[in-house]
């Protein structure tokens, strides 16, 4: 799956996230970040024009023994993310306000 960058799922996921504040277990430091809260190592970038997440962490190492390396849906390897997809499209009715999480610190209750 290729992702689109949408942020979608690092705020809307409870993800097991590397956290250098955790505890060191099997080699990680890792915790749980729960679902509605934006990842701490997600910022917002703009490239060309289009603001979109950006990873703090996705180029160390210990990046690929977490769930979001591992995260993939059914299709060809490199078929762009459907969530994604159906967000930067705005078919869910509104665009995913990633900026309302990360710089504003919003939750979502629904999760």
């Amino acid at each position: 799956m290729r992702c689109l960058r949408c942020g979608y799922c690092c705020v809307k996921y409870p993800v097991v996230i590397l956290d250098e504040d955790a505890e060191e277990e099997d080699g990680i430091r890792a915790s749980i970040k729960p679902g509605g809260e934006a990842c701490k190592h997600l910022s917002v970038v703009t490239e060309k024009g289009v603001q979109i997440a950006h990873c703090g962490i996705h180029d160390v190492p210990e990046y690929e023994q977490t769930p979001c390396a591992e995260f993939d849906q059914i299709g060809a390897p490199d078929a762009p993310c459907r969530i994604g997809h159906a967000i930067t499209e705005g078919r869910f009715g509104y665009l995913f306000d990633l900026l309302a999480y990360v710089e504003g610190g919003k939750k979502d209750e629904s999760c």
